[in-house]
């Protein structure tokens, strides 16, 4: 918990700020995983998060430049950068993890350059697990599924 308290305070992830008069704070609670269920470790890596408990539903948040956030999941931010069929490159935020996913890789680099000069990011390899899924590829066929 301290490593995930210091990650967030070392990225300035928020301000301390006086609470409005008439409005309430977002309660939140501290959320923890076994970072990789596939590992053979005898030690199990855990994973603290920290959750605003927020209910209700957001509206399309439509912006003119840059990403547009899913109107059927929240954690989804889509940008289209090109006229193309799959011409979008999609990020999937879910509190400090992150998932850039485009059929052209020079997208990918791009984005992750410029999220690189904002913050204090750990680039991994690809990607094996998301939000408690399994990503599969099959190169042969061109196919990317979750389960």
């Amino acid at each position: 918990m301290r490593k995930e308290m210091k990650s967030l305070h070392d990225n300035q992830t928020w301000e301390l700020v006086d609470l409005t008069n008439g409005k309430r704070a977002i309660d939140c609670k501290w959320v923890y995983t076994v970072k990789d269920e596939s590992t053979e470790a005898a030690e199990k890596i855990f994973k603290a998060r920290l959750v605003a408990k927020v209910f209700g539903k957001r509206k399309y948040i439509d912006y003119t430049e840059g990403f547009i956030q899913s109107a059927y999941d929240p954690y989804l931010y889509m940008k289209r950068v090109s006229n193309t069929s799959f011409g979008l490159i999609l990020l999937v935020l879910y509190v400090d993890d992150m998932l850039i996913a485009a059929k052209d890789r020079s997208e990918i680099i791009k984005l992750n350059v410029q999220l690189s000069s904002e913050f204090n990011m750990k680039n991994l390899d690809p990607a094996k697990h998301i939000l408690g899924m399994e990503i599969h590829k099959d190169e042969s066929s061109s196919k990317l599924w979750l389960t």
